[in-house]
């Protein structure tokens, strides 16, 4: 990680000077396609998955036929946190097939270290006006933070330990202005966070216009209605993960497609004796695992490192192989562990 760093901030001359018996072509792009595999192979199977979380929600749109989800019975379900570590495991192993052989290894300068883009808060205001005071304090930091805190422990004790995607971000919100301690800080470390963005923002709008295109014509419908009349109450869940998966491929993001897919899908559940929580657990899978040949959440890392999708693409062609076969065992096995 470090070496793919170094490669991306320092000129020629600098690299000369870092690295020794290394061939940063071949290292770089397996470093980053290892980076990348979270989008690929846990991410919606985790705390940050759209759809249970949303499903979690109260309120959410679907609530009035579906009720609210617990996290308990998709996320923390016995039969996603087994098949997470099984994922996590053999992932861990084909990276460490994929990594380059140890006479390839790499040895960093430290002084090459010293020269990477770090984050620096930015130094204290000259003028000491009250708007520099409030961004350069303390003291609304913390008392946000405190705030915060209340409300989240109000929050446990009449409603329980039940995450929401509201909940998430805002727990993650108040730890960054408490860590950060000023808010100057907390703004600059957004602005520089976000400098690499600039693929998603551009590109994200045209993905809506695909799925518009995909809604509108009511193939988003045919799909869902051929995957319920060709599907039994058993082959259901592996159906929907690999249904989930292309259409992914097309149009990566997971909580809008759900929006408009969950409708018909649910309804072919429904008519096919299936529970909810399988529904949602099989597109959540199938919705992170084409992630991995599809260079859209790719494109901040790819930007930091230097790199293009073409370079990774082999290493994540053969984890979205191998990740394919063992979620695809794993929804044909589920209907025994009902």
């Amino acid at each position: 990680y470090k070496a793919m760093l170094v490669d991306s901030r320092l000129d020629d001359v600098m690299l000369t000077r870092a690295f020794t018996g290394l061939d940063t072509n071949m290292l770089r792009p397996s470093i980053v396609a290892a980076a990348y595999l979270g989008m690929g192979t846990t991410w919606h199977a985790g705390l940050s998955g759209s759809v249970p979380l949303l499903m979690a929600s109260p309120g959410h749109f679907l609530e009035k036929t579906t009720g609210v989800v617990p996290l308990a019975a998709t996320t923390f379900a016995p039969f996603n946190l087994g098949l997470a570590a099984v994922v996590t495991v053999v992932m861990a192993a084909v990276v460490w097939r994929l990594h380059p052989v140890a006479a390839d290894a790499v040895v960093v300068s430290p002084d090459a270290l010293d020269a990477l883009e770090r984050f620096t808060p930015p130094p204290a205001p000259s003028v000491r006006t009250f708007a520099a005071w409030c961004d350069d304090t303390r003291v609304l930091p913390y008392a946000l933070g405190a705030t915060g805190a209340a409300w989240l422990i109000w929050y446990v004790r009449t409603s329980g330990l039940q995450l929401t995607l509201d909940v998430l971000n805002f727990v993650f919100l108040m730890t960054a202005i408490v860590l950060h301690g000023r808010l100057a800080s907390v703004m600059a470390a957004g602005e520089q966070g976000a400098r690499l963005l600039a693929g998603v923002v551009l590109q994200f709008p045209l993905y809506a216009g695909m799925y518009g295109i995909i809604e509108g014509t009511g193939l988003a419908r045919v799909l869902g209605d051929a995957i319920a009349r060709t599907a039994t109450r058993d082959t259901l869940p592996l159906a929907l993960y690999w249904y989930s998966s292309v259409l992914n491929y097309f149009v990566p993001s997971g909580g809008s497609k759900w929006a408009v897919e969950a409708p018909f899908i649910l309804d072919a559940a429904r008519r096919l004796g299936v529970g909810l929580d399988e529904v949602i657990l099989a597109y959540a899978w199938g919705d992170m695992a084409s992630n991995l040949i599809q260079p859209f959440w790719a494109l901040p890392l790819l930007a930091a490192a230097r790199l293009g999708f073409r370079d990774i693409m082999g290493y994540a062609a053969i984890c979205f192989a191998v990740i394919s076969v063992v979620v695809s065992v794993a929804f044909w096995l589920l209907p025994l562990a009902r």
